[in-house]
């Protein structure tokens, strides 16, 4: 919460979110006073790989559909990225359903899709809007103990989407995403889970691809 780590919210009502973490923030604690001993550093460890027939690779596109925003043939609206879920005495139901519908820009196939969610979240679902036909539905997946990876409460995965399907430019999807209403961090009446986002995230292969573009004949290095 923006309260916790000093930040000044970015608008009036905003009560915690993506915003309130700029970098050297952090949430309350236990401890008030901290020294040198008490820091830990963490380091990412990677394996990488890769292949240099580039020619018969296939490049991806990523597209990103934010159930706060909608992209359609004439406009760009911008997107919120986050939104607050409001609690059950508001709504009268436990399940708390956003949506929108975007059109595809170009021909192509998805290749992989994965949904991006919080926590409260129950699943996102894309669908065809001419069909109804659900192209990918990725569930929210939650901890039940203590052990690192399976914290008992928390989003430690989400169901993906590796079939993929073939998408035509105009095409109308639609995106739900489902909250829980109960729960939650903040202790107000009327809010339970603040700054949450609901994309599906999708790796995507154009149909036609643009012609890369070499260096020219006799040019200087």
């Amino acid at each position: 919460l923006c309260q916790e780590t000093g930040v000044k919210p970015r608008r009036k009502g905003y009560i915690g979110g993506l915003a309130c973490c700029e970098d050297m923030t952090r949430c309350r604690t236990h401890s008030t006073s901290y020294t040198k001993d008490d820091i830990v550093s963490y380091r990412l460890r990677y394996n990488v790989t890769w292949r240099e027939d580039i020619e018969n690779i296939t490049p991806l596109y990523i597209f990103v559909m934010d159930v706060t925003g909608e992209l359609s043939h004439t406009e760009e609206r911008a997107c919120m990225i986050e939104y607050d879920i409001p609690r059950f005495n508001n709504t009268g139901s436990e399940i708390y359903r956003r949506n929108s519908t975007f059109f595809f820009p170009q021909d192509g196939r998805i290749i992989h899709a994965v949904a991006h969610l919080h926590s409260g979240a129950m699943f996102a679902e894309a669908s065809r809007a001419s069909s109804g036909e659900v192209v990918c539905r990725g569930d929210a997946i939650y901890g039940t103990g203590t052990t690192v990876g399976n914290e008992e409460g928390y989003v430690v995965a989400i169901s993906q989407c590796p079939e993929g399907w073939q998408v035509r430019k105009g095409e109308a999807f639609n995106l739900d995403v489902f909250y829980n209403t109960t729960g939650g961090l903040t202790t107000r009446s009327d809010v339970s889970h603040v700054g949450v986002m609901g994309y599906m995230w999708m790796a995507t292969a154009r149909e036609t691809t643009p012609k890369r573009i070499g260096k020219k004949t006799g040019a200087q290095p």
